[in-house]
This record gives structure tokens, C-alpha cells and sequence, in this order.
């Protein structure tokens, strides 16, 4: 009898054992299984901020480039207002080289033989000075029109001077976008299209 009892408590021992051990199997399941989904979902929020922030630094570049270019654009309409307004002492320079031509049948080797002031008198918003080389009209401008030192060229055409006047040719080689500032001049520097010639114009276009 007493052997019968010890046998049953070490079975019902056993089993109580084998009950815990399983319940304590299953929690530890459980616990994992509730660890790993805690772990996808931090992932996942850190993925989202993530994205979020690269979203928002892709914006804040986006709206820094966007006010640069503002800032840009804005500078140069003013610069190009400018320089359209200095570019007004050229029409004066032009009749004057035109009355010596007519004068003389001959261009200008200067300021002085064409009876304008010298070069560096004349000053503007943004003009340096304007100076009469053999004829052709140079005018220089300082960095505020973008190009320190930049110029533009008014060259004579003489071929139907005497039925129509001196025609001229308006270029330069420093502003790439010259034709948006002034639509009569041509952009002659580094990457111009070698096969557009410079637009010839009449004496009073600008």
C-alpha cells in the first residue's frame, strides 16, 4: 500500500511537473512571439521615420534650390534691366560714328575722332566704360551684370551704307543669354551655335 502511494505521488509529482514545465513552454512562446512582433513594428516605425526624413530633407533642398533659383532669376532680370538701360549710350555713339562716316567716308579710329567723351567717362548702373575702337563699339560692364569685365560688341557693316546707313552686328562672347536681355545682339563665346550668324541691324535698332 505504502509503495502504491509513493508510486502515485511521484506519477502526480511528475505530471504537475510535465504541466508546468509545458505552460511555462507556452508563455515562453508566447513572450517570443510577442517580442518579434514589438521588433517588426519598432523596425517598421524606425523605417517610416526614415522615410520621413529623408522626404523632408528631399523638400528642404528642393525649396532651398527653389529660392535659390528665385534669387538667381531675380538677379538677373535686374541685372539684365540694367544693363538694357546702360546699353541706350550706344545709340548716341552710333550717330555720332555715323555723321563721320558721312563726313569723311571713313570709320572712326576712336572716341576722340568721332568727338565722344572718353571711355571712361561713360559710366551706368552697371557700364564701365564704352570706347570706339576702328569704328566698332565696345561697351564694358562690371560683375553686377554678371560677368566682371564682360563686353559687347557693335561692329559696322558698310556694304549698303550708302543706300541705307551703316547697319550694325551686335555680339558678344561673355553673355550666353545676351538675346533675352537684348533680342538684336547674338551669343558668339564658347558653345554658340557656329552656324547662326550674328543678326545685323539698322542703325537705330538696338
Amino acid at each position: 500500500m505504502r509503495n502504491a502511494v509513493v508510486v502515485f505521488a511521484s506519477t502526480l509529482l511528475a505530471v504537475v511537473a510535465a504541466l508546468v514545465a509545458h505552460h511555462q513552454l507556452v508563455i515562453r512562446k508566447e513572450q517570443d512571439a510577442l517580442l518579434s512582433h514589438v521588433r517588426a513594428e519598432s523596425e517598421a516605425t524606425r523605417r517610416q521615420v526614415q522615410q520621413v526624413a529623408k522626404q523632408q530633407e528631399q523638400i528642404r533642398k528642393t525649396l532651398d534650390e527653389t529660392k535659390a533659383q528665385a534669387e538667381a532669376d531675380a538677379a538677373e532680370r535686374e541685372a539684365y534691366v540694367d544693363m538694357r538701360s546702360d546699353f541706350v549710350v550706344a545709340s548716341a555713339m552710333r550717330t555720332a560714328i555715323a555723321e563721320y562716316y558721312l563726313t569723311t567716308s571713313k570709320l572712326p579710329a576712336s572716341n576722340a575722332e568721332a568727338g565722344l567723351p572718353a571711355p571712361n567717362e561713360y559710366r551706368g548702373k552697371s557700364l564701365r566704360a564704352a570706347s570706339v575702337q576702328d569704328g566698332a563699339i565696345q561697351l564694358v560692364f562690371d560683375a553686377s551684370s554678371g560677368v566682371d569685365g564682360g563686353r559687347i560688341r557693335l561692329t559696322p557693316q558698310l556694304e549698303h551704307a550708302d543706300a541705307m546707313g551703316i547697319q550694325w552686328r551686335c555680339e558678344s562672347d561673355d553673355y550666353p543669354q545676351i538675346q533675352r536681355m537684348l533680342p538684336s545682339c547674338s551669343y558668339t563665346g564658347a558653345g554658340a551655335d557656329a552656324s547662326t550668324q550674328p543678326a545685323v541691324h539698322a542703325p537705330n535698332g538696338s
